[in-house]
C-alpha cells in the first residue's frame, strides 16, 4: 500500500513537472508571438501608417534674421538724394520708372521689375532718371533685414547684387499686396502673416538666383555720420535741433556740422528741412489736409515758416503746388 501511494506521488509530481514545463514553453512561445506582432505593428505603422515627418531640430535655418522694416518710396527727377549706408542689408524692388543705382564701384541703371540687394556698410544712393515725373514716377519697395547678408560662391568680394525679374514682375509684386494688405487689415496674427510673407520671399531669392546668405550682426554701428543721415530721414517730423543731435550721438555739434556739410554737401537743417518739404509735397498732392496740418505733421512749429521754408527748396510756395496737382487732373 505504501509502495503504491509513493508511485502515485511520485507519477504526480514527475506529470507536474512536466506540465509546468509545457507552460513555460507555451508562455514564452507567446511572448515571442507577442514581441514579433509588435515589431510588424511598428513596422507597418512607420511604412504604411506614417506618411511624412520632419524633426525641426535636424534642420539648418538662417539665425535670427528679421525684418526691420517695409517701405515704398516715390523719386520724381531732379529729387535730392544723397550717400548713405546702413548697418543691415536693404532689398529694393523697382515697381515703376528708371533710375540709376550707385556707389563707390560703379552707377548701375535700374527700371521696373528688377531686384537690387545691398549688403551692410556699403555707401549707396539710388536717385531717378531726368524722364520721371508725376505721371511716371520713380518707385520702389524696400526690405530693410537685420542679421542677414548675401555673398555668391564665384564673386565673393561683391557687395550689390542686380537682378531682373522683370518676367516674374506678377508674383514679386504679389508679395507687396500681401503684406500691405495685411498691415491695413491688422486682422488676427497679421505680423505673423507679415513675417511669413517675408520669409516666402527671401526663398524665392535664393531658390531663384546664385546667392547664399550668411549670419550678419546689424547690432555693430556704421559710421556716425550715416546714423544721422538716417536719424533726420526717419525722425523728420519731430522738433530736431543741432544741439540735441549731438547731445543724441555724442558728439560735438561744430564737429557735425562741418562733417555733415563736407559729407552730404548740404547743412543738417536744410538737409532736414529739404526731407520734411518732400514729404510735404507728397501730402499736398495726394489728401485734403490743411496746409497748416501738413506744416504740422512734418515737423514745422508754424505755416509761414512751412511756406518760406518750403518757397526755398521747392521754388513754390505750398498753395501753388496744390493748385497745379489739382488744376492738372
Amino acid at each position: 500500500m505504501v509502495n503504491c501511494t509513493l508511485m502515485a506521488c511520485l507519477l504526480y509530481n514527475s506529470l507536474d513537472f512536466a506540465a509546468i514545463t509545457i507552460l513555460l514553453y507555451i508562455f514564452k512561445l507567446l511572448l515571442s508571438c507577442s514581441f514579433t506582432l509588435a515589431l510588424i505593428f511598428f513596422l507597418c505603422y512607420h511604412i504604411y501608417m506614417r506618411q511624412f515627418q520632419i524633426h525641426p531640430g535636424k534642420l539648418d535655418n538662417i539665425e535670427d534674421y528679421k525684418l526691420r522694416v517695409y517701405e515704398r518710396n516715390e523719386y520724381y527727377a531732379h529729387d535730392k538724394v544723397y550717400e548713405h549706408m546702413h548697418s543691415f542689408t536693404e532689398i529694393f524692388f523697382i515697381t515703376c520708372g528708371e533710375g540709376t543705382f550707385h556707389t563707390q564701384e560703379a552707377d548701375t541703371p535700374i527700371h521696373r521689375g528688377m531686384i537690387i540687394i545691398n549688403t551692410p556698410s556699403v555707401p549707396h544712393t539710388e536717385y531717378p532718371s531726368e524722364h520721371a515725373s508725376e505721371e511716371n514716377p520713380f518707385s520702389y519697395a524696400l526690405f530693410a533685414v537685420d542679421n542677414l547678408t548675401f555673398t555668391q560662391h564665384n564673386e565673393p568680394q561683391q557687395k550689390t547684387f542686380f537682378f531682373d525679374f522683370s518676367d516674374k514682375y506678377d508674383a514679386v509684386f504679389k508679395v507687396l499686396e500681401v503684406i500691405e494688405w495685411e498691415y491695413v487689415k491688422q486682422a488676427p496674427f497679421w505680423q505673423n502673416a507679415i513675417v511669413n510673407e517675408f520669409n516666402n520671399f527671401i526663398l524665392f531669392l535664393l531658390r531663384n538666383t546664385q546667392l547664399i546668405t550668411l549670419p550678419f550682426d546689424s547690432s555693430a554701428k556704421p559710421n556716425s555720420l550715416s546714423q544721422i543721415y538716417l536719424y533726420l530721414r526717419s525722425r523728420y517730423q519731430e522738433n530736431i535741433t543741432l544741439d540735441k543731435i549731438a547731445k543724441l550721438f555724442f558728439l560735438n555739434k561744430y564737429y557735425i556740422a562741418h562733417a555733415f556739410q563736407k559729407k552730404y554737401g548740404v547743412s543738417v537743417m536744410k538737409f532736414l528741412n529739404t526731407v520734411r518739404c518732400n514729404e510735404a509735397k507728397k501730402l499736398l498732392e495726394t489728401t485734403d489736409l490743411s496746409i497748416t496740418e501738413i506744416a504740422i505733421s512734418v515737423g514745422f512749429n508754424s505755416s509761414s515758416h512751412f511756406t518760406e521754408t518750403y518757397k526755398k527748396i521747392i521754388g513754390e510756395t505750398p498753395v501753388q503746388t496744390r493748385k497745379r496737382f489739382y488744376k492738372q487732373e
